[in-house]
């Protein structure tokens, strides 16, 4: 039996002993309180990918440390405070590892302060905390607050700050002014001495002032302004002065540790002078050297303080906090940090405050115990154990969720389990009220987290989030998007419920009534005509306007584990009964999230549920990415346990915090990453560790880097940007590239459309550069085969031709085989010309050897004219009814012998008109002025004979070969280039040129021949029916050659008649003698032009037209050729000789007229 009950023994030991050290193995899990020394937990895990990217929104995964600058305005003042300013923010920045930049400005340099702002903004400090003292400075942070910089506003700015919707951490001065005013009163001072100095600020020494003249009705006095000269003497001495002599009961110090020094000598000397002086002593800020003695001398002494070494150290904190999460730990509120009043009894522990630092930074035996439930429980203690980690504080967190239904037994017990582990903090997660009282016997600092993190109405440090501002905000958020049926999900831990459901309902309520009263819609106006007739129709269902609250708030106990699952469904079912179909789901609990995330997965809920919940668990934040959350807010969980265990570290250094019930701002996330960024996760926690044991978001919103973009919030990957676009880094879209943009997509694109051009160019240029230069080509062998030909052409053998070889290829076409060409022939004589005596040959028309009368013989009979043409006419007019010259054209080259002196030989129409003595020959009739219309034609000589017209051929083609004069021709360039310009010129109302033929004593013109005869001949002709539109015709012909002359290097003809108009065997008008001005001019007489110039020429009225157009002048030969010329291009010299300036207007003269009325001559056109 012993044996037995000896076994029974050893097995209880050996359970015991398993038992106890599974206890130990698993405290640092909360399974045991009752250990010494808990193990600690690790909250945050090891980032996986260590970034270097910039800063978007606060989401920084920088290695480097973030960079702070601190604007402050009044550091001339600062170094007498009994705690340096700067040194509070140093602490601060030591202690979360960030660099801060400090930068003293006084009062009166807001410009540079204001510059230095901006330039530190541009240089992309990651956040700013300053002072604002006038607009100057705060157009800056207008500017940076622009540029999406953190910012927090401390010291002074409360108004400035307000309208940027800054959070400032500062006393509120005008009730620092009340709280002294009040104290002085008490005291029974009424008529203060105001002094400030002169370098303090004037917005918050004013703001002081009001402060004390509203409690203090009758204080109306100017402050004494003090300056700063380095020496205390002479203003203590002024103030004693004014003191004296004015009605002053008391002294009061505005602003500045100088001007508490000067009124402290000032306040000594009068104690000096007189021990029991009445005076009230008050001071803004606590410092100066000699205060403390005032206080112990003197009773009445009392000053404000506003706490300066924490009002900035308190902002390096909340920065950090917006650097690290991207979130505002406050918005738009003061965090007040006074003020407080100090008296002579609390001098001592207010001194005690300002003189001590945070703490001792290399401690590192620091212990605090966490008792946190299960409700977000992990991203407060991420935010705790942020601080401890910084601090070198071990962090202990244990929680039974067993005895979680017992607050008071869990609360209490896990306290004594801490006091025993002789922790130097707790933070308690509880909203029992009385618990503070049990920690205050514990002797243990205690920060108090509600159950819902409501405000705890206790004495004990509670951080909270502001419940009643999430709750106005989720109502409004939810009718801007119309939901009209919502449901809320609250947890509910035992008796504790969280208050939040029933927060949103009433303000949801309220802001529906509203909105109903304001603009109901029709359906809206339908159920309240419904409720109005038939009030039980609210009764269920959605018949009302406004959701009951039974149908939008529901609790869950989360707990009992599985079985939150359970009652989910079950209010689901209950909803479903009762007609009520929820077009939203409000919830702020992980628990419910995690059920209402599941079931739209497993798509028992549709895909497009809305959902309205926060944003402080990495489940969340995959579910807003993936758009199954439509709107959250962040609950400031993490800043939450953060502030937590800060008020832990400042309960241990200041005893009285202005600034500990001031609630979280939950502010509206609208994305998670903005345009122009790209997410990617470096943990699969919400917070992680870097390399450098920083700690880090596990979501990251980098900046696309150059050349990407996004255009869309909460983007995974940036978009390239296309080709001939660019884009900064963190751009949402792209730009075209501009000329001579340096990024290097714009260079490459840039490089890429030269190369593009190039071969366009070469693909476009090069083709046709061949095709140009082959035709380049082409024209060059064109031009050249031309000249050649043109060479060949008027080579002098084109153009130069022998009159014996013409008049050879007459007679060969003049053969006898041709009856009626025989009959023409004469007997020759061995020169075989025709011997005619008694008439001169008639040249108007085409003859051989034609004998004519002089046209101007004034004892001529007209008659014989006629007859003699008209004897010829009828003895050819079976010869296609031609008029009598073009019958005589088939006549051999009959010459005439004349004895003595010969007439002007035959010339088309003179350039002069000469009067010529009557010729002495027996056999000639008297011939005053002798000649025909031929222009150029020389002067007579005693040699000379008529001039010669025939028709020959060349190449069995008829030509007509008409002599202008006697003079001996030298082939040189002018001829040469005059011969080249008529061969060339060809035009169908022209007759052409054929060539010259050049002898000794003989000049001919070889042309075109025209069957027909001259126009003068067809006018003449009876015979020939001119109809009006023949007419018109002919005139048409005449315009059309006069105008191609005209536009031709001819520019004028000269002498236009109706002989020097031929009508071709199509009845053409065509033009002749034109051109060859000068081989015409040469066969004038070398005596005759040059006399004229020399004898003449200043005599004629019209001298300066010929100088000017010498080379253009012409000679008129014959009166008959004056009738065609224009009156106003003829003038007579005083020797009687005619000359005649050609022109376009004057190249048309009666021929128009001529061919209208059909008139032969000008006799009868003029007489």
């Amino acid at each position: 039996m012993s044996i037995v009950l000896l076994r029974f023994a050893l097995i209880y030991i050996l359970i015991l002993l398993f038992t106890t050290s599974s206890v130990r193995a698993f405290q640092w899990a909360g399974i045991d309180n009752s250990s010494a020394l808990q193990q600690p937990q690790l909250l945050l895990p090891t980032c996986s990918v260590s970034t270097t990217t910039n800063s978007v929104s606060g989401n920084s995964q920088q290695q480097r440390k973030p960079r702070i600058a601190v604007f402050s305005h009044n550091e001339a003042n600062a170094a007498s405070y009994f705690h340096h300013p700067e040194q509070g923010a140093l602490d601060a920045a030591t202690i979360v590892d960030v660099q801060i930049e400090w930068n003293r400005h006084l009062v009166t340099t807001g410009l540079k302060m204001s510059d230095d702002i901006k330039a530190a903004v541009d240089q992309k400090v990651d956040g700013i905390i300053l002072s604002i003292p006038d607009n100057t400075v705060f157009e800056a942070a207008q500017y940076a607050l622009e540029r999406h910089v953190p910012m927090i506003v401390f010291n002074v700015g409360q108004d400035y700050a307000s309208q940027l919707g800054l959070t400032r951490v500062l006393q509120d001065d005008k009730k620092g002014g009340e709280l002294l005013g009040q104290e002085l009163q008490q005291r029974g001072y009424a008529n203060p001495l105001i002094v400030q100095f002169a370098q303090s600020n004037d917005t918050a020494c004013q703001d002081r002032i009001e402060g004390l003249q509203s409690v203090m009705t009758d204080t109306h006095h100017t402050p004494v302004m003090l300056h700063d000269n380095n020496s205390t003497l002479s203003p203590s001495a002024e103030i004693i002065r004014i003191y004296q002599e004015g009605d002053y009961d008391s002294i009061v110090s505005l602003s500045g540790a100088n001007a508490v020094d000067i009124v402290t000598d000032s306040v000594l000397t009068m104690l000096d002078d007189e021990k029991d002086a009445h005076i009230g002593v008050g001071f803004f800020d606590l410092g100066g050297n000699n205060m403390t003695s005032l206080f112990q001398k003197h009773r009445d002494v009392f000053a404000i303080s506003h706490l300066p070494y924490y009002e900035i150290a308190l902002p390096v904190f909340y920065l950090y906090l917006k650097i690290l999460t991207g979130k505002d730990v406050y918005v738009n509120k003061t965090i007040s940090t006074g003020p407080t009043l100090v008296t002579n009894t609390t001098l001592t522990q207010i001194l005690e405050n300002e003189q001590t630092t945070m703490i001792p930074l290399n401690d590192q035996t620091g212990y605090v115990g966490a008792a946190t439930g299960d409700t977000y429980n992990s991203a407060v203690m991420r935010g705790a154990f942020d601080l401890a980690h910084k601090l070198n504080w071990t962090l202990l967190n244990g929680f039974d969720h067993s005895t979680a239904n017992e607050p008071d037994g869990q609360a209490r017990s896990q306290i004594s389990s801490y006091v025993k582990q002789d922790v130097s903090g707790i933070i308690l997660e509880s909203s029992d009220e009385s618990i503070e009282r049990y920690s205050n016997k514990s002797q243990v600092a205690l920060v108090q987290i509600g159950s819902f993190f409501e405000e705890v109405k206790s004495n004990a440090p509670n951080v909270a989030i502001d419940l009643d501002d999430l709750a106005q905000s989720l109502a409004e958020t939810l009718i801007q998007d119309d939901i009209k049926a919502p449901v809320c999900f609250a947890e509910k831990t035992g008796p504790d419920v969280s208050s939040l459901c029933r927060q949103f309902y009433d303000a949801y309520k309220k802001l529906s009534t509203l909105s109903l009263a304001i603009s109901p819609t029709t359906e809206q106006q339908q159920q309240q005509h419904e409720l109005a007739t038939n009030p039980a129709s609210s009764e269920g269902g959605n018949s009302s306007l406004v959701p009951q609250a039974h149908h939008v708030i529901h609790y869950i106990n989360i707990s009992t584990g599985d079985a939150t699952d359970k009652q989910f469904q079950n209010i689901m079912t209950f909803l479903e009964t009762i007609h009520y179909e929820p077009d939203a789901f409000v919830t702020f609990s992980d628990h419910i999230f995690d059920i209402i995330n599941s079931r739209i997965l497993k798509g028992y809920l549709k895909k497009d549920t809305v959902v309205y919940t926060s944003s402080d668990l990495f489940d969340q934040v995959q579910a807003f990415v993936s758009g199954r959350i439509r709107r959250f807010w962040y609950l400031n969980l993490f800043a939450l346990g953060f502030l937590s265990l800060l008020n832990i570290l400042l309960i241990n250094t200041i005893t009285y915090q202005p600034w500990m019930h001031t609630q979280l701002a939950t502010p509206m996330v609208d994305n998670i990453c903005p345009l122009g960024t790209f997410y990617s996760q470096i943990s699969p926690d919400y917070f992680c560790l870097d390399n450098n044991q920083r700690t880090r978001l596990a979501i990251q919103c980098s900046p696309c880097p150059e050349n990407t973009y996004t255009d869309r919030y909460n983007k995974r990957s940036c978009s390239a940007c296309d080709y001939g676009t660019y884009a900064p880094p963190g751009s949402s879209s792209c730009t075209h590239c501009d000329q001579g943009n340096t990024n290097s997509h714009c260079q490459a694109f840039e490089a890429d459309q030269n190369e593009n051009q190039r071969r366009i160019f070469i693909a476009i240029i090069v083709p046709i550069t061949v095709i140009l230069f082959l035709a380049l080509c082409a024209f060059i062998v064109w031009r050249s085969r031309k000249y050649l030909l043109r060479r060949q052409r008027l080579r002098d053998e084109t153009w130069l031709l022998s009159f014996d070889e013409l008049m050879n290829e007459k007679i060969k076409q003049l053969s006898p085989t041709n009856e009626e060409d025989t009959n023409t022939l004469a007997s020759d004589d061995d020169d075989g010309y025709l011997d005619n005596d008694d008439t001169s040959k008639d040249n108007d028309g085409y003859g051989n050897g034609i004998v004519t009368k002089s046209d101007d013989d004034e004892g001529s009979d007209p008659d014989d004219t006629k007859d003699n043409i008209s004897g010829t006419r009828h003895n050819n007019e079976k010869q296609d009814q031609q008029p009598q010259r073009h019958s005589l054209q088939h006549q051999l080259l009959i010459p005439t012998n004349h004895s003595g002196d010969s007439p002007l030989s035959k010339s088309k129409c003179a350039s002069v008109m000469i009067d010529v003595p009557e010729p002495q020959s027996a056999h000639i009739k008297s011939n005053k002025k002798l000649g025909s219309q031929k222009y150029f034609t020389s002067l007579p000589s005693t040699e000379s004979t008529d001039l010669i017209y025939t028709k020959c051929y060349r190449h069995n083609l008829p030509v007509f070969v008409k002599q202008i004069g006697s003079k001996r021709v030298r082939i040189d360039e002018i001829v040469r280039t005059e011969a080249a310009l008529m061969k060339e010129t060809r035009h169908q109302n022209l007759v052409e040129f054929v060539g010259l033929i050049l002898e000794p004593h003989r000049t001919f013109i070889v042309e075109e021949y025209c069957a027909k005869g001259s126009l003068t001949d067809v006018l003449a002709d009876p015979d020939i029916d001119l109809t009006w539109i023949f007419r018109f015709s002919l005139i048409n012909d005449l315009i059309q050659g006069m105008a191609f002359i005209h536009r031709s290097k001819f520019t004028t003809h000269g002498c236009l008649t109706s002989s020097a108009c031929f009508i071709s065997s199509k009845w053409e008008l065509k033009i002749s003698d034109y051109g060859l001005h000068k081989l015409r001019r040469s066969q004038v007489d070398s005596v005759l032009l040059p006399s004229v110039r020399n004898n003449y020429l200043e005599a004629t009225e019209q001298k300066d037209d010929i100088i000017n157009n010498l080379d253009r002048i012409n000679i008129v030969q014959f009166n008959r050729t004056l009738l065609w010329l224009a009156p106003e291009s003829v003038f007579r010299t005083p020797s009687g000789i005619y000359l005649t300036n050609p022109s376009k207007l004057a190249d048309v003269y009666r021929q128009v007229k001529n061919i209208m009325i059909k008139k032969r001559n000008f006799y009868e056109l003029t007489f």
